[in-house]
């Protein structure tokens, strides 16, 4: 009689490999998706903490306008594009895909991009009597949803209507 042998069958071994390759597939899907979403929520928490700066950044230049130039480096304002004089500085807020950009020129020129919270978000000026209109959207589906609108009074040397944007 023989002595039953000790160890496992190579159907048992292949069992298990293919069990094991399984929940291996299963943990690399499931860390990709985690990486992804934690991108998504870095971006969106990164944006999310730079619209109050951006906001407030745009609200003490609107107040400090000594005028509103039509035009400025063969670039026209309008809705997205805003550009103010503040004594000798034009400074010039342009919306891009999913962020707001302000340069100065002059005395210090800079230039700082505002990344927008979502992708499809976007951002637009408008001018409304003595106030200048900031407005903050996201697309949801096929439809664009405000997120913000801030408002800001023009600086007091400028005229009320006629101006750009």
């Amino acid at each position: 009689m023989r002595k039953p042998r000790e160890g496992f069958t190579l159907v048992e071994m292949l069992v298990v490999m293919a069990i094991l390759g399984v929940l291996m597939v299963a943990g690399v899907v499931f860390l990709a998706g985690l990486m992804r979403l934690e991108g998504m929520t870095s971006r969106s928490m990164t944006a999310n903490m730079l619209i109050p700066r951006l906001l407030s950044q745009w609200r003490d230049d609107v107040h400090a306008a000594t005028a509103m130039p039509g035009e400025h480096d063969g670039k026209k304002a309008g809705p997205d594009r805003l550009i103010l004089q503040s004594g000798a500085s034009i400074i010039v807020y342009t919306v891009g895909p999913e962020w707001v950009e302000r340069t100065t020129t002059g005395p210090g020129p800079r230039q700082e991009r505002y990344p927008l919270p979502a992708t499809g978000s976007t951002a637009r000026f408008e001018r409304r009597g003595k106030l200048m209109a900031i407005l903050l959207e996201d697309q949801i589906r096929d439809r664009m949803v405000p997120r913000c609108e801030a408002l800001a009074a023009i600086g007091m040397a400028l005229p009320a209507e006629g101006g750009q944007p």
